[in-house]
Order: C-alpha cells, then structure tokens, then sequence
C-alpha cells in the first residue's frame, strides 16, 4: 500500500509549491496570533487538485479557526480575555499592576490571576504586594456563572455575576457576611479596560474602595 500511495500523477505533484506556501503562511499566521481569513483560503484550497493534500491544509485551517473562538456560553467575558497592565502614572504613591484572564481546564472554568505593586500609603496597610486568583465557572442548572476568589491576604469572596452592556459585574451575594462587595469590569470605546472595586459596609450603599484602568499587553 505504501508503494501505491507513493506513486501519485504528476499533475498532482506539481502542485507541491502551492500546498507548501499555503502551509507555511498557516504556521505563519498561528505564531501571530492572527485570525485566518476563511474565504481566501478555502479559495486557495479549491484550486488544489490533490484531494489529500485538500484535508491535510483544511484541517490546518479549521483548527487554526477553533482555536481562535470562545464559546459561545463564555462570550460575555470575551472582552477582557487576555493578558492585561494597569495604566497610570510612575509616581511613588500610586500602585502597579497586572491581571490574566485565560481559559483552563478545556475551557471549562475561566482563571483570573493578578499581582498588584501597591502605593506607599496602601502598602503601609497591606504589605507591598498584592496576589490574588479568581475562578469562574458554570453555574450548575442555570446558564448563568459564579465566580470565587482568593487572595493572598486569606480573604475569600464568593461572586453572582450580571452582565450589563459592555461590562462584567462580580456581585458577593452571600447571606452569612453583611459587607457586601461588589468588582466591575467596563470596556471603554478606546479599548481601555475600566476596573472598579466597591464595598458596602451593613445597611449602607456601595462605594468605590478602589479603581483604575488597563490595557492589553
């Protein structure tokens, strides 16, 4: 079989410097990170005549394609996937910071892990670095999603999440704690990620304990 498979007409071979460069503009466009454009490469795969040589460069495609697409249940949070830097100035007082959203788990639960350089005057409070990781996950009989978090100072939130336009809101809504704690994500139109964090103390309304903004890395 081998030798009956090694033996292809020579119009087909003749296509080899076709099939190659569409192969190497696959590996070419995956190591950047570039969505590939469909339409122009079925085109070019079409005028292939070796029907292998179709699956082989199609399968590239195609998985280049499903790798590229959130879910459809996750689209909510697709705007603030990705690795992300605060934004602000370099004075001492101010604190840094970065966060990652990514998928784990074959895109069962989305992780949140960030680290923030905190101002003189926080880190007096605090300590000078700030760590904290958020899971998000289905929640079971609804379609909509809880969140959990965990930080390095031994504080754990429990999140409802809602989805109002163009934002993410991470809500505690847990009866045995009277504060109540509220994380907002926005995406404003220049593409710039607002975050704000609010507190509720008992009985009284939310407001902001810490806020700032981050763009893509």
């Amino acid at each position: 079989m081998c030798r009956r498979f090694n033996s292809a007409p020579s119009h087909q071979i003749s296509n080899h410097s076709s099939w190659l460069s569409i192969i190497r503009d696959l590996i070419r466009l995956r190591s950047s990170r570039k969505r590939l454009d469909t339409h122009k490469r079925v085109s070019q795969v079409s005028n292939m005549k070796n029907p292998l040589l179709v699956v082989l460069v199609l399968g590239l495609t195609l998985s280049q394609l499903s790798a590229a697409e959130v879910p459809d249940a996750w689209k909510p949070f697709q705007f603030m996937m990705g690795d992300w830097v605060g934004v602000g100035t370099e004075k001492s007082s101010q604190g840094t910071g970065e966060f990652s959203l990514k998928f784990d788990l074959d895109q069962k639960i989305l992780v949140r892990k960030n680290r923030a350089k905190l101002g003189q005057a926080t880190a007096q409070l605090l300590g000078g670095v700030h760590e904290d990781l958020m899971v998000i996950y289905p929640q079971v009989g609804t379609r909509g999603f809880r969140a959990d978090y965990f930080d390095n100072e031994g504080n754990v939130i429990h999140y409802g999440i809602t989805f109002p336009e163009h934002k993410v809101v991470f809500e505690s809504d847990e009866p045995a704690s009277p504060t109540k704690f509220r994380l907002t994500y926005e995406l404003k139109p220049d593409g710039v990620l607002k975050i704000d964090f609010a507190i509720a103390p008992p009985g009284k309304s939310f407001q902001t304990c810490l806020s700032g903004e981050a763009k893509r890395k």
